[in-house]
């Protein structure tokens, strides 16, 4: 599908090496603060779970796979915004 009066559309995700690359560099530099006065999501988010999440990014996240996955999508522009949403139903009637 193609719309004129939007250059842009259809697009598709491509998120360069280099980008990822620094990503995850900026990953590995980062300083976690330390462990909050409580272990509860109350005074915010655990060190456990910020040192957990930010291994899984360095380490695990396949975005190769999300990129493909994201652009498998039928996609619709935004509401007369220069976005996009992913146009699926629920399957429901």
């Amino acid at each position: 599908m193609t719309n004129p009066a939007w250059p842009g559309y259809p697009f598709q995700v491509r998120v360069s090496e280099a980008l990822l690359s620094d990503l995850v560099d900026r990953l590995r530099r980062s300083r976690l603060p330390n462990e909050q006065a409580g272990s509860d999501w109350k005074t915010g988010t655990p060190l456990s779970c910020a040192q957990r999440l930010r291994t899984f990014w360095i380490d695990q996240f396949a975005w190769r796979g999300w990129e493909t996955r994201i652009n498998r999508l039928k996609r619709r522009p935004g509401a007369g915004r220069q976005t996009h949403a992913p146009d699926r139903t629920s399957g429901k009637e």
